[in-house]
């Protein structure tokens, strides 16, 4: 693993480790497998060059769906698995470098959400994808917690943003939406929704696509340039290590 930097207070570290754990429990399984079915789904249907997962929670592989040829796992905290370690609101990748990225709740233990989708829409390329995995707050906040679902509730620290939350800081980072689903329904939602209840209501998770606009004003880089680098050369002390390292990927 490469460590690039780390900012002290911009993640709820803790918590955020704690999401390894709850991924082991039953109702982490269910909801993995709704999440994965999700990806499995949408990825293949995403092209590109390079494609970044930011965070691993679960020790899952989130791009395993995807195929794109070069594949980079950025994880926020040393001790999990991945091959970068950085700063999530100081991400050290170089402008217009990316093809696609997922971020598997990363956004629910950072202290400023929205400047990690700023940095997200720098890093792609216009027209490329971010694809948000995310709790439904309203079932922590409440059915959760009233039926006293305990394996359900996530480590402490974690902090949950609804589906139009998150689009409302993707579209401030530059992103339009094409589509939001939501997953993991519970046995009661049939019920629910012929009472007239909203669908999202029975769900225990969401996935958000971003595609970022293409300005009018900015060339579009061609896609067909397999050598960009990902982590600029002037990011870490050792620079040739981490130049070298995502040179041996792209080739």
């Amino acid at each position: 693993m490469i460590l690039i930097f780390h900012k002290k207070n911009s993640l709820r570290i803790a918590g955020y480790a704690g999401l390894d754990a709850w991924y082991g429990s039953g109702f982490g399984q269910r909801l993995a497998g709704a999440e994965h079915a999700q990806l499995a789904a949408l990825l293949p249907l995403l092209f590109g060059w390079h494609a970044v997962t930011l965070g691993a929670p679960g020790g899952h592989d989130w791009l395993a769906a995807s195929r794109i040829g070069h594949k980079l796992r950025i994880v926020p905290v040393p001790a999990l698995a991945g091959e970068v370690c950085a700063d999530p609101l100081a991400l050290p990748l170089r402008p217009d470098s990316l093809d696609l990225v997922v971020v598997p709740h990363l956004h629910e233990f950072v202290a400023r959400p929205e400047e990690l989708f700023d940095g997200i829409g720098t890093a792609l390329i216009p027209d490329g994808h971010v694809v948000v995995l995310g709790f439904n707050p309203l079932l922590d906040g409440g059915i959760w917690r009233l039926l006293r679902v305990r394996e359900a509730r996530l480590p402490a620290g974690a902090r949950l943003y609804g589906s139009a939350v998150v689009r409302g800081w993707l579209r401030r980072a530059g992103f339009e939406t094409d589509a939001v689903r939501f997953h993991c329904r519970w046995p009661w939602d049939g019920a629910l929704r012929l009472r007239g209840w909203p669908a999202a209501l029975g769900a225990c998770g969401y996935l958000i696509v971003g595609r970022k606009r293409v300005s009018t004003l900015t060339p579009v880089r061609p896609r067909w340039r397999p050598r960009r680098r990902l982590v600029p050369a002037g990011a870490v002390g050792d620079a040739s290590r981490v130049g070298q390292c995502c040179e041996d990927r792209i080739r």
